[in-house]
């Protein structure tokens, strides 16, 4: 990664999809083997940089760039697992049996990051939105302005701790129904098929 200016300070431009120099303006063109490396550097360090400067629109900027670096690196490691799933798919066509490698590959194309997720403990947040029902309840009771912004607060508190869980249950949803139909794969062998075939084309 260089620049003409001879010094890169790189960052990422969401509107336009390019990395570029902070110093000088100009763009900077990644190698696409290195491409995830230079997300990742400018993700830590303009992280540090906006919460030391306590900096809200870079903050802002950086949960943007967000998206397009996890569709990246999304299709990097489907790009990477693409060739197994073309062989997986030929042998569940030709009725043959999967291998425990070719059933690991099969899960991480069709369930991805899941298994991330389910390791996650959700018990210190299920007690987090326990805690903040009961504060729901007590503000609820009041008028006054005070607590109706206290209100307002626990809400945004709830839908936030909601949505990790959320994102938990559905992840744990999409592992078991992979796991039953692997457990059948005979009679779920054409929906695999379908599945499969379905994720090809993406």
């Amino acid at each position: 990664m260089r620049c003409k200016c001879g010094k890169l300070d790189l960052s990422y431009d969401i509107e336009n999809k390019i990395f570029y120099c902070k110093n000088c303006k100009s763009r900077v063109d990644i190698d696409p083997e290195k491409l995830i490396n230079a997300a990742m550097y400018v993700v830590q360090k303009e992280t540090v940089n906006s919460i030391n400067n306590s900096n809200l629109s870079e903050l802002n900027k950086i949960k943007s760039s967000l998206e397009d670096f996890d569709a990246q690196i999304k299709e990097k490691v489907q790009h990477k697992l693409r060739n197994d799933a073309i062989k997986i798919l030929t042998k569940l066509k030709t009725k043959q049996q999967l291998n425990e490698t070719e059933i690991d590959a099969l899960r991480y194309f069709l369930i991805g990051d899941a298994e991330y997720y389910v390791k996650e403990d959700v018990s210190e947040i299920i007690h987090s939105i326990k805690k903040t029902l009961e504060g729901i309840k007590y503000y609820s009771k009041r008028e006054d302005v005070l607590s109706l912004s206290k209100l307002r607060a626990f809400l945004k508190d709830l839908k936030n701790n909601l949505g990790i869980v959320a994102t938990y249950l559905e992840a744990r949803e999409r592992i078991d129904n992979f796991d039953k139909n692997m457990n059948n794969i005979d009679a779920n062998r054409k929906m695999l098929i379908y599945v499969l075939e379905q994720k090809l084309k993406t």
